[in-house]
């Protein structure tokens, strides 16, 4: 499952989501900030890869042209984690940047998150969002996690072409559980060859 695909995804639901309600500013820009994560199980026996995407709903006539991202968690230093991305999409008034990654041996930090949009008229602006996920998302490989899995998340079947991109017609099946706020996506490793 590439990562693009999970993005297709996640901007459907943040559509779906957001009932646009960003507080005005000195700019007259406005946005929402939310943040969604990835975990990857690759295979049975690994513990999962982390991505995180960023999306911004704004209201403003300029474009968003890049976005910074922070953890909070600055009174530790192996949690102050910042982010910086000029890859910005861009769809009917929503941005976003993808494939946001923690070293190997570290993890996405729960709690508040502080984003920092650059608009085109060269203005910043801040928001913030708070990412919530269980534990044992990382503490587990895909035997282990999928029955707490099955007991707190919801199963969404995703089906992709031999060249991961989603298509009705796919060879490949992925498994996936979305949580109850559909900030954090859970996907399997490869379940079944259909063939197309």
């Amino acid at each position: 499952m590439s990562y693009p695909s999970n993005c297709r995804f996640f901007v459907l639901l943040f559509f779906s989501l957001v009932s646009f309600s960003a507080c005005s500013n000195g700019h007259g820009h406005a946005f929402v900030a939310e943040g969604y994560v990835v975990f990857d199980y690759t295979s049975g026996a690994s513990h999962p890869i982390e991505k995180m995407s960023v999306f911004i709903s704004t209201d403003s006539d300029f474009s968003v042209v890049g976005i910074e991202l922070a953890s909070e968690h600055k009174d530790f230093a192996r949690f102050a984690y910042e982010w910086s991305s000029r890859r910005i999409y861009a769809m009917n008034g929503m941005y976003w940047c993808q494939n946001l990654s923690v070293p190997d041996d570290a993890h996405f930090p729960e709690g508040r998150y502080v984003v920092s949009a650059f608009f085109s008229d060269g203005s910043k602006e801040n928001s913030s969002f708070v990412l919530h996920y269980p534990s044992y998302c990382i503490d587990n490989d895909v035997n282990h996690v999928l029955p707490l899995l099955e007991r707190d998340f919801k199963p969404v079947s995703e089906l992709y072409d031999k060249a991961k991109q989603k298509n009705i017609n796919s060879a490949i099946e992925k498994m996936c559980y979305i949580s109850s706020d559909r900030h954090v996506l859970c996907v399997l490793p490869k379940r079944t060859s259909k063939g197309l």
